[in-house]
């Protein structure tokens, strides 16, 4: 029976599998653009050796092969060169996936030659007809009939060579493979929703973005965590044609990549590092309330695993998975973080009375009651009332680890007002030499007047960071020593982050007091 194909319409689409024997048992996947991939497959060591009938672009150092007790005394290159199997997508395509069959083929001028297409190169076709053989240009075809079922797909060399493996033994193995490999990445997305002034539906999707190979119900693991991938930009020599010369330059990071490479591995795991939400040391998580969905998921050192199965996905798509669906309990608070004090204010001046307004961030404030942490992401916050879903706003979630606390910003609201100013009260000049400069120590007092404008009770949290030594407050305030910034430009103050929490009915204005000292240059 004829088989009939007109190019001018669009081709069947099939799902082909390259990699013969192997199948991905479980992909990896990091924020930063690499997969960690394991496939197994059952194959036939011809006089103890089997050649891969593909090659992975896997990173320096990471892939390794396994065959139980089967030994693999080595893993070598052959001559033979990796072949990918693609979807057709033109004539050309059409006829280097079908030498060997029958068809029909019609030119330019309408002239047509039926026989068995021999052989296809960009340059020139040729077919083997009754009465002789015809070749031509392939962009003069301009249709071809099917006399038999055609193939829609086609091989194209890689241009890397295979992989041939020796056995200490022939026969049948069973063989893992596992390698990272660039080219596939995830990212987090996250919808909150808030139910009315207490309670929000937290939903976390996964989008998986796969650039690397076709995925035929694979189980994928989407990594939360940063990863230390210190060759991420070398390919392995096992599977790279490069030169020895460039091999060895870019483990010095002047490869072909140039002097980037280093550059590209900071910012890629800059891009997966988590910032976490939690701002105070000192806070202990709350009841945890019940979940209502969660995938599963595993953990491994500073590494959390979201494991999902049976996903199928082409390469070059991209796909949405639900990850959590959880309602949680929220408080809503109001948070406001004044500009951190300086010797540059004080210096040679005798106060500093300059009073500043500040912006005052509307947020909620949530502990977070599933199964699994909730990784660093863009989060989308919508309200539902009379079943009306209105959008509120988009910020970054942070990192909030399972029973640990979370904040996320809404917006700023005008509607609370924050202004602080601090004056100079005292100085004693001298007081203190280090090296050959000499310093005075001052008395600061500063003053934080809020107000609340709204006509609900709110919860302000008012946080700064202050160099020098605290003296007094007349309201309760926490503070912690910054060890990170325990000196500062040099100077000999300690540093300190300080939380003021208090609580305003509507219309209510309250003022905040205290004092602390100071050592400037004389």
């Amino acid at each position: 029976m004829k088989a009939n194909l007109t190019l001018i319409f669009a081709m069947l689409v099939l799902t082909t599998v390259a990699q013969d024997q192997f199948s991905t048992r479980r992909i990896a996947v990091f924020k930063n653009g690499t997969g960690f991939f394991v496939k197994n497959g059952q194959v036939e060591a011809k006089g103890g050796k089997y050649t891969l009938p593909f090659t992975p672009d896997a990173l320096f150092g990471t892939i390794w092969f396994n065959a139980g007790n089967d030994r693999i005394v080595s893993v070598q290159t052959s001559d033979e060169k990796s072949v990918e199997i693609k979807d057709a997508a033109s004539i050309y395509d059409m006829l280097k996936g079908n030498i060997g069959k029958r068809a029909k083929i019609t030119f330019s001028g309408l002239d047509v030659a039926e026989g068995v297409i021999e052989s296809v190169s960009p340059m020139l076709v040729t077919i083997k007809t009754k009465e002789s053989w015809v070749s031509a240009s392939p962009d003069n075809v301009k249709h071809i009939t099917f006399l038999e079922k055609p193939e829609i797909t086609f091989s194209e060399s890689t241009g890397k060579n295979r992989l041939m493996l020796q056995f200490s033994s022939a026969g049948s193995k069973n063989v893992d493979l596992m390698y990272l490999q660039k080219g596939i990445s995830w990212v987090p997305e996250y919808l909150i929703e808030l139910l009315d002034d207490k309670n929000a539906v937290f939903s976390l999707r996964a989008v998986l973005i796969n650039d690397a190979e076709d995925l035929v119900n694979a189980s994928v693991s989407f990594v939360v965590g940063v990863p230390n991938f210190k060759y991420s930009n070398i390919i392995a020599p096992l599977c790279s044609t490069e030169s020895l010369t460039s091999f060895l330059s870019s483990l010095t990071g002047y490869g072909p990549t140039g002097s980037t490479s280093r550059l590209d591995n900071f910012m890629s795991n800059a891009n997966v590092a988590q910032s976490y939400s939690s701002y105070n040391y000192e806070q202990q998580a709350t009841t945890i309330p019940s979940y209502d969905f969660s995938t599963e998921g595993t953990g491994t050192e500073d590494l959390f695993f979201y494991d999902l199965k049976d996903i199928t996905l082409k390469k070059g798509g991209r796909g949405s998975y639900e990850v959590l669906n959880v309602k949680l309990p929220f408080e809503h608070i109001y948070e406001v973080e004044l500009d951190r004090n300086s010797d540059v204010y004080f210096y040679g001046k005798a106060a500093y009375d300059n009073t500043i307004k500040n912006s005052v961030w509307h947020s909620i404030k949530f502990t977070n009651g599933s199964k699994i942490p909730f990784t660093t992401g863009a989060a989308m916050v919508v309200s539902r009332e009379n079943n009306m879903i209105s959008p509120v706003s988009q910020d970054m979630m942070k990192y909030v680890p399972v029973k640990g606390e979370g904040f996320l910003k809404i917006t700023v609201s005008p509607d609370i007002n924050v202004k602080d100013k601090e004056i100079e009260t005292s100085r004693q000049p001298k007081v203190k030499k280090q090296g050959s400069q000499y310093y005075d120590l001052i008395t600061v007092e500063g003053k934080i007047k809020v107000k609340n404008f709204r006509d609900k009770e709110v919860k302000l949290n008012i946080k700064r960071e202050i160099f020098g030594e605290l003296k007094t407050c007349d309201i309760a305030w926490k503070h912690v020593r910054n060890v990170k910034n325990y000196y500062y430009s040099g100077s000999i103050n300690p540093s300190n982050n300080v939380d003021w929490v208090i609580n305003l009915k509507p219309g209510e204005e309250n003022e905040i007091t205290y004092t602390y000292t100071f050592y400037v240059y004389s």
